[in-house]
């Protein structure tokens, strides 16, 4: 879990707490690229969260989106 300020442990859960939004927001775009998901899944993913987290992230770092990482 990518958390904005500290938060309660919770049994079986990784927590990654941050101070600041972009730095969460980069250490997500890293988390990801790293696991390289085949599948996201959640409730309305594609409709609102994803669009959200990428507008927001664009927002504070222009380039936040694109990658030069090759498979």
């Amino acid at each position: 879990m990518f958390s904005l300020g500290e938060t309660e442990s919770i049994e079986g859960v990784q927590i990654y707490a941050f101070n600041d939004e972009g730095e969460m927001l980069s250490a997500w775009r890293l988390f990801v690229i790293q696991m390289d998901p085949d599948i996201l899944t959640g409730f309305n993913v594609l409709g609102f969260d994803l669009p959200y987290l990428l507008q927001r992230a664009h927002g504070l770092s222009p380039d936040f989106g694109y990658t030069t990482h090759s498979a």
